[in-house]
């Protein structure tokens, strides 16, 4: 903004110092209140002085100019208007000084500001010129518009231009528009900072335009530049520089192809690309006509990339190479020590070495660059470090065999196990492992070879002959193998690791089998024989490549059972059903709806017989089966009928809402059966019993009264058997507390009610559902309830525990309590002192300790033991209260202040001591209770022996056993605080 006006100044003055004669003109400066309003964070006021400066310092010391300043000393008065600085010559000084000294105040009488500078101008008699400057809307003259007309018919020649300074209304824009309108002036808006401001390096020259001078005659020059001699045409723009004798000649020009007009004569001209900086230069000469200049820069340069490959049509090589790079005998590039690169190059013809340092096999290249790019590839001989290995010359097929070797121990090399002539491997094992190391063999015999492998590049470096040979294995299965069952499988073979014994189907692959066990469990071994009856084999299988060392032919036989259940069988019930069967692990008795697959209960066969079959809680048809875990495979099983049992529940006439009763039951009892409550039509019980606790039942009633059915309930299904709608009613309590209650105490609370298990007598503060205290109705009314330590309002309830319900309630008012204590005003560290109270005395409540402003007591004691109460004083001195704190909540109740003062000490050993023997030490202190002489190391540490002060002075020390440097201290009890102290020399 201060840009923007500055421009819009510099214009204004400079249309009317370019006529011919120069008019006399007044600044009419808007000191208004607006004025302090801010732009971009600072004051107009202060943006219109520092603009006020810049324009001023650009004029002429010719140039006639006053200022005309409104509403800069009074507020609300539309007569504060001044004609500061008479227009004149040489008044810029002062016209910058009134302006500085400007701060706004009072209304915008802008119109007639105008009417007063032009009669200072003495416009009706000769030229004049206003430029007004203002930030608002006229607030004091009605028309403008008017008034504006009359100036410019009454004057000779009269103009207003005027600035409008950040102005927004629309009809402030109306008025402006309308003075400058009517005096033929102009009217520039200042309100884009960013787009004025820029405009300011454009300021009109007010100085009176010179003589023109002759124009010279000239010649138009094309420039142009080429990518080598003849080459295409560098479009890109260049920097173009023009010189004539080292003097340079207009302006640098940054174009592709300029055209520039120039007087005849010799020139230089300098291109530059600013791409890469790369500069050219040409001499030329004008000469009339049109002519062309063409700058030649150097060919455009070529990226070739650099590379190597192990041997013919090997693999790329990624370990670090030594390149050089050379044209004719200048070395370009190098020594680089990477494993390839690109270079940017000139057409040319060049020659590349590059040398591999771990066999310092070298190779070089000639390599010629023109226009396109290209990748060179330069082909070293082989990479081949020498490679051993060492192992025996025959092994048992899938055996492990140690192989020794030596090599290159790159990462990741392996020494590998493969057919001869075929790259692939069999078995591998990482050279990381060591020399030797364990290599497993092929599974099948033939001839094999050993080889060392370089990971880079998957290379060969050492072979040796091997002849794996075949492995023996034999199976030998026992004669019955009942179907489902387990057997015990005699074997031998070579007990490789993940071996296994496994019976499979005849014709099944090595990895197809029914059931298996791995041979790491001994021989012989259980094996798990199928439930389907056939013929089978069973294979002795080596883990790798399931290879399968030897067979036998078996046949599976089929197994019997029988189930007997007995002849009741009530729907819920447990009953005993005989069986005889294999009893295969995890065989089992089920039962199952007729006709169904998934069973309603079971137990296993390993339980013995009878089995106890829990039966379900539906009559109905049903069947009770064998089944062998194997496949899940029904041996036997026959249909039978699950009865229906019966129940019925009596309970008492009087069911009270939260009570426990006395509910008569018959029933099968079965494990589990309950006795339970249910809300009418609802699924979800609110209380049960077991019936395994017998008849009648103790049941818990909901705490709602309402309607309700209790029930017999079997459980499995949980099944309603039988059940009864009962009311359930509600019961009623109340309370009596005592008319004072005080805050932190206990209070008897007499109350009646129906006295259920858990039901308490409460508080709670007004209208929240967390007690704050409660005593249990079991210990009797009146109920002693512990009161809260903030007084306020509260309310006393009787609560049945279930469901917590208030079922009678008192509003109440907890009352404050006092204290007052009188201690002294100052004591010794470590000192127990008297202090007198007085309060309510309620159980726990204490006398305390505290540091000055803090929480956290340092001592207390207990007002149960009665006033004064003896309170020890802290260790460290300082600044502390004594309160009377209510245990309830741990609240004090009242502080008074005391000082801590140091206590004074001293102790003098008499002489020095013998190891072992006996010290007397003077002492004088305050010998508070507990206090004592000890004898520390010097060093530090424990004390080697004390004696209580309560014992008078001297004090008896027993000297420790060990000569040397020793401190006997005074000690505070207090903190085992140190007070005085004295060196000792044991001797």
């Amino acid at each position: 903004m201060l840009r923007a006006l500055t421009l819009c100044l510099c214009t204004l003055f400079a249309t009317a110092a370019l006529a011919q004669e120069r008019p006399r003109a007044i600044l009419v400066m808007d000191g208004s209140g607006s004025m302090w309003g801010q732009i971009d964070g600072k004051a107009k006021i202060t943006i219109a002085q520092e603009v006020v400066g810049t324009v001023l310092g650009g004029l002429p010391d010719s140039q006639e100019l006053g200022l005309t300043l409104y509403g800069h000393r009074r507020k609300g008065d539309c007569a504060d208007i001044e004609t500061v600085v008479q227009p004149g010559t040489g008044t810029k000084s002062a016209i910058q000084s009134a302006v500085n000294a400007v701060s706004p105040k009072g209304k915008t009488p802008m119109t007639e500001a105008v009417r007063q500078a032009a009669e200072a101008l003495k416009y009706t008699e000769e030229k004049a010129t206003v430029i007004l400057v203002s930030d608002g809307i006229e607030t004091c003259d009605p028309d403008p518009c008017a008034a504006a007309a009359a100036l410019e018919q009454a004057g000779v020649d009269f103009t207003a231009h005027v600035v409008g300074f950040d102005v927004s209304e629309a009809e402030a824009l109306r008025q402006m528009q309308c003075i400058a309108d009517e005096t033929g002036g102009q009217f520039i808006e200042a309100s884009n900072a960013a787009e004025l401001a820029d405009a300011m390096v454009a300021v009109v020259d007010v100085e009176e335009e010179p003589e023109p001078e002759p124009v010279a005659v000239t010649h138009e020059v094309r420039f142009r530049a080429t990518a080598g001699e003849g080459g295409p045409f560098i479009s890109e723009p260049l920097a173009w520089e023009i010189s004539q004798e080292g003097t340079p000649v207009g302006t640098t020009t940054l174009e592709a192809a300029p055209t520039v007009s120039l007087e005849e004569g010799a020139y230089q001209v300098t291109a530059t690309r600013p791409s890469d900086d790369m500069a050219r230069e040409a001499s030329f000469t004008v000469k009339p006509g049109k002519q062309t200049v063409t700058v030649i820069f150097p060919d455009p340069l070529v990226q070739i990339r650099f590379q190597a490959i192990d041997g013919k049509h090997g693999p790329r090589i990624s370990d670090p190479l030594v390149w050089d790079l050379y044209r004719g005998d200048e070395l370009v590039e190098g020594p680089l020590n990477v494993d390839g690169f690109t270079a940017e190059l000139e057409k040319g013809e060049y020659r590349v070495t590059v040398m591999r340092p771990s066999d310092e096999a070298s190779a070089e290249a000639i390599v010629g660059v023109g226009k396109v790019r290209k990748t060179v590839t330069v082909e070293l001989p082989p990479y081949a470090p020498p490679a051993s290995l060492e192992a025996a010359e025959s092994a048992v097929a899938g055996s492990h065999i140690p192989v020794r070797w030596t090599g290159p121990e790159g990462q990741n090399d392996t020494i590998t196990v493969g057919v001869p002539g075929n790259g692939n491997q069999i078995n591998y094992t990482y050279i990381r492992e060591g020399s030797p190391l364990e290599l497993e063999m092929p599974a099948t015999p033939g001839t094999y070879e050993l080889r060392y492998v370089l990971a880079k590049g998957n290379k060969v470096l050492a072979t040796l002959p091997i002849e794996v040979t075949p492995v023996e294995a034999t199976v030998t299965p026992p004669a019955v193998l009942p179907a489902g069952g387990k057997v015990q499988v005699s074997w031998t073979g070579p007990d490789y690791q993940n071996d296994f014994i496994a019976i499979a189907k005849p014709g099944d692959n090595g990895n197809r089998y029914e059931a298996y066990s791995y041979t790491r469990h001994g021989a012989p071994l259980d094996l798990q024989m199928p439930a389907e009856p056939g013929s089978y084999e069973i294979r002795y299988v080596m883990r790798q490549d399931n290879t399968v060392l030897a067979t036998a032919q078996v046949e599976v036989t089929a197994v019997t059972a029988s189930v007997t259940p007995p002849d009741a069988l009530p729907a819920g019930g447990t009953v005993q059903v005989g069986w005889q069967g294999p009893d295969d692990q995890n065989d089992y008795i089920a039962i199952f709806p007729e006709g169904g697959a998934k069973y309603t209960g079971y137990t296993y066969t390993r339980h013995g017989s009878p089995a106890a079959l829990r039966l379900p809680a539906e009559p109905g048809r049903y069947r009770i089966a064998y089944v062998q875990r194997q496949g899940n495979t029904e041996l036997a099983s026959v249909d039978v009928e699950v009865t229906a049992v019966t129940a019925s529940v009596t309970p008492p006439a009087e069911l009270p809402a939260g009570g426990t009763v006395q509910v008569g039951w018959t029933g099968p009892d079965d494990q589990n059966d309950y006795i339970a409550v249910f809300p009418a039509g609802g699924d979800r019980y609110t209380g049960y019993t077991y019936t395994r606790h017998g008849s009648p039942a103790a049941v818990r009633l909901p705490a709602e009264p309402g309607r309700y059915r209790i029930a017999y309930v079997q459980d499995v299904g949980n099944t309603e058997i039988a059940s009864v709608e009962v009311e359930v009613t509600a019961v009623t309590a109340s309370l009596t507390p005592p008319a004072e209650l005080p805050m932190g105490g206990t209070v008897a609370v007499e109350w009646t009610g129906p006295d259920d298990q858990n039901d308490y007598i409460a508080v709670f503060p007004a209208g929240e559902s967390q007690y704050t205290g409660y005593a249990y109705t079991r210990h009797g009314s009146p109920a002693q309830v512990p009161l809260p330590a903030t007084p306020g309002k509260y309310r006393i309830a009787y609560v049945q525990d279930v469901g917590n319900t208030e079922i009678a309630s008192v509003e109440v008012e907890v009352t404050a309590v006092t204290a007052t204590l009188s201690a002294p005003a100052s004591a010794e560290q470590g000192a127990t002192v008297p202090v007198e109270w007085q309060g309510p005395d309620f159980k726990n409540d204490y006398i305390a300790v505290f540091p000055a402003g803090e929480s956290q007591y340092t001592g207390y004691t207990y007002t149960r033991h009665g006033s004064p109460a003896q309170v020890a004083m802290p260790a460290t001195p300082g600044d502390y209260e004594v309160a009377y704190v209510l245990d309830r909540g741990n609240t004090v109740v009242t502080r008074s202040p005391i000082t801590v003062t140091a206590a004074s000490a001293s102790v003098t050993p008499q002489g020095g001591g013998t190891a072992g023997g006996e010290l007397l030490v003077d002492w004088e202190g305050p010998d508070n209770k507990g206090d004592y002489i000890a004898l520390f190391p010097a060093e530090g540490g424990n004390y080697t022996g004390y004696a209580y002060t309560a014992k008078g002075s001297p004090a008896k020390l027993k000297l420790p056993d060990t000569p040397g440097a020793y401190v006997v201290k005074y000690v505070l009890d207090r903190d085992n605080t140190p007070i005085a102290e004295a060196p000792v020399t044991v001797q």
